[in-house]
């Protein structure tokens, strides 16, 4: 259980997805997380659950942000990280690579919402108080 949360933390995604990336259904996942339900996975999944770890524990050596707020970006390839986490085999040599691209990504985005808006092109209107009156 215990594995299960400190997964769900680092990559920040909702249960569907992880369940997804798992290779099992949400029911599943759930049953997993049930401290009562002492399920022990068969090796295929525990096999995936490691790899998926493994990719955690890389992540965390990178960033500090839940891997949710880069999951979803465009990769050189096209593809997603999502895509590669919820394939049917892990590439780990791909999804390591992916990590890296992605850190890059978040070290150049803008922090704040207003540096989101400029970098896309908008531009602030003038502020009327330093504008002088007509009378």
């Amino acid at each position: 259980v215990e594995r299960l949360v400190s997964l769900q933390a680092t990559f920040g995604l909702p249960m569907q997805t992880l369940a997804a990336a798992l290779r099992i259904s949400r029911p599943a996942l759930y049953k997993w997380l049930d401290i009562e339900n002492q399920v022990q996975p068969q090796p295929d999944n525990q096999r995936r659950l490691l790899a998926l770890e493994r990719v955690a524990q890389q992540w965390r050596s990178r960033s500090a942000s839940p891997l949710s707020a880069v999951a979803n970006e465009p990769l050189e390839n096209g593809h997603t990280l999502l895509h590669a986490l919820v394939a049917d085999e892990l590439n780990e040599f791909a999804i390591l690579t992916a990590l890296d691209e992605l850190v890059a990504k978040l070290q150049h985005a803008p922090k704040s919402l207003s540096k989101k808006m400029a970098q896309a092109g908008f531009t602030g209107r003038p502020s009327r108080r330093g504008v002088p009156v007509d009378e």
